[in-house]
């Protein structure tokens, strides 16, 4: 049950900088906004690595 409910979250997840679904990247970090602690941001390999800016939909706080 518990392996469905992880399924199921990792598919909705998408990075929060080119809103791929994260399930096709394969690689992928998820952490709660460093500024506000209240929103959730996920960020895929290549954007990661790229250092491409994401957004805070909370917040608006900006991050490489």
């Amino acid at each position: 049950m518990e392996e469905e409910i992880k399924a199921k979250e990792t598919e909705a997840l998408r990075c929060t900088s080119c809103n791929v679904h994260i399930q096709a990247k394969g690689n992928f970090v998820k952490f709660m906004c460093p500024a506000c602690n209240k929103q959730l941001i996920v960020r895929c390999k290549n954007c990661k690595d790229a250092s491409v800016l994401y957004k805070c939909k909370n917040c608006g706080f900006e991050g490489p």
